[in-house]
């Protein structure tokens, strides 16, 4: 594992810090900051950025070197920008050695280097093709609308025994990269959302480089450049999320998503004017009231979801404190945004038998297209059963073995147990699980 800061994560730490280089340039070339300080300062990002064996940093570095190649090709007063980010380059290159000598004389060390990372036969870029991949069957399967917001996970988790990838276990719920992720998800209306509206941003900026080209001014044989310092700075956040965007999914989280939606626009500098009469103000309104009540609502269930899922009873009797959390997660469930949310820790609840049999499948099938964790889709498989769906069981056993071969010895017991007590319902799927299981193991070693 490489360093990931306070923010639990090596590629987003990574991010941050080609973020911090790329402002800490804007400040150099500002001459904000002296050509020593932006050394000292840039010396540890380097650093930090090299442990986190991010190979993305490689990609983010390389293309804010060429934006500022690009800069400085149109305007010379850039040039200083262009030997700071080849610089950055060099000293990344450096940093990487350094601490590929410091991880060797570190015994103990869990960490690994970009470069480590690079020549690393089991990283994860044979996961990313092969989710790629899936996302590719996806829209071919639902091709106008895709299959579903939030449905990734799901889809994924039938495909695994189909296409029998063994290297591949537990929950994914998204493709790492936009494009495929909103193709697979929303089909080609989500692809034209996207490439349109990024088209719209595109014109704007080129019609506001031809009408500063066209008013700009002839000095020593150059049109006077129409980007400076603070544009670069722009382009190359953008571009590092973009990069990112490409091998995963930032734009989930909001202290990404709140950079790239400011800087887009900002960089657009197109004026619009609308003309609202009446209606239209009193359609504003209520969009905005619309807006403010349902952030309030959502920020009530996830308080009482965050203070519910905070109590810990002290036994399995302690029947007060159980009362409590399942008093929270129905409110939760009853009236908030984040009622998927709160019938996950409901399902946990469930005890396979034939009482209300009907409410449990319905419960946890919901709950399995939300979230399908091995817990979940095990569970699924004996509800099935119990409900005398054995083919349907049966399915849903293999797919689950697939996806949690190692939630498969829980599993087996719990079968046991239920074969001995209801043998009709559960001795077939517990035998048919002993074969999948082995037909598992060898279809992974054969890999």
């Amino acid at each position: 594992s490489g360093v990931y800061g306070n923010i639990a994560q090596t590629n987003h730490f990574a991010n941050y810090i080609a973020l911090g280089l790329a402002s800490l340039g804007l400040l150099y070339q500002q001459q904000r900051l002296k050509a020593g300080y932006a050394a000292v300062l840039a010396v540890p990002l380097l650093y930090v950025m090299a442990l986190s064996g991010s190979r993305s940093s490689w990609l983010y570095l390389l293309m804010m070197s060429g934006l500022a190649w690009w800069w400085a090709r149109r305007d010379a007063a850039q040039r200083p920008l262009l030997r700071y980010s080849l610089l950055l380059l060099a000293g990344f290159g450096a940093m990487n050695v350094i601490a590929q000598i410091s991880l060797m004389t570190s015994v103990s060390s869990g960490s690994v280097s970009t470069v480590q990372r690079l020549f690393d036969e089991s990283a994860t870029g044979g996961i990313r093709l092969y989710l790629w991949r899936e996302a590719g069957l996806m829209f071919a399967r639902s091709p106008w609308l895709g299959v579903g917001f939030g449905q990734f996970a799901w889809h994924h988790f039938q495909l695994l025994p189909v296409l029998q990838q063994g290297n591949i276990t537990g929950l994914y719920n998204n493709a790492h990269n936009l494009i495929f992720q909103l193709a697979a998800e929303t089909g080609i209306a989500g692809l034209l959302a996207l490439f349109g509206s990024m088209g719209f941003w595109l014109t704007g900026l080129r019609q506001r480089d031809a009408s500063a080209n066209r008013a700009g001014s002839v000095e020593h044989g150059q049109l006077r450049a129409t980007r400076d310092a603070a544009h670069w700075w722009g382009y190359a956040v953008l571009g590092v999320l973009a990069i990112h965007s490409m091998l995963e999914y930032p734009l989930w989280y909001t202290y990404f998503v709140a950079i790239a939606a400011i800087l887009l626009g900002a960089l657009d500098e197109t004026r619009y004017s609308l003309k609202l009469r009446a209606t239209g103000r009193l359609a504003v309104a209520a969009i905005l009231l619309l807006g403010l009540v349902t952030l309030a609502q959502l920020h009530n269930g996830y308080r009482v979801l965050q203070q519910t899922l905070a109590i810990y009873p002290e036994s399995r009797d302690d029947h007060a404190a159980l009362a409590r959390i399942r008093d929270g997660l129905f409110a939760v469930h009853r009236g908030s945004l984040l009622s998927p949310n709160a019938e996950l820790p409901l399902s946990g609840q469930i005890v396979v038998n034939g009482e209300r049999l009907r409410e449990k499948l319905s419960l946890n099938t919901r709950v399995m297209r939300f979230m399908p964790i091995g817990a979940v889709t095990y569970r699924q498989a004996m509800l099935l059963a119990q409900d005398g769906q054995q083919e349907q069981a049966k399915s849903m056993l293999e797919q689950a073995i697939w996806s949690y071969p190692n939630g498969f010895a829980d599993a087996r017991r719990q079968l046991a147990a239920l074969a001995e007590k209801d043998s009709e319902h559960f001795s077939a799927l517990l035998e048919f699980a002993l074969q999948k299981e082995q037909e598992y193991r060898r279809a992974v070693h054969h890999q």
